[in-house]
């Protein structure tokens, strides 16, 4: 039980593909920043190309 809650009282909700975890805020963050780019036109990232960046744990 108490790994249970240990997970769940874990800030990280998903990793870069370096290992780098990223709370659920900076995950936000990255995807704004991400969107961003697009919007603006600048070049961004593919779906697949943003699925190589950030993993879910």
């Amino acid at each position: 039980m108490s790994q249970i809650e240990e997970l769940l009282d874990n800030d990280v909700y998903a990793y870069t593909r370096s290992g780098k975890p990223l709370s659920v805020q900076e995950y936000k963050v990255h995807l704004d920043e991400i969107m961003m780019a697009s919007d603006v036109g600048e070049i961004g990232y593919s779906t697949s190309e943003a699925n190589a960046k950030i993993s879910r744990k």
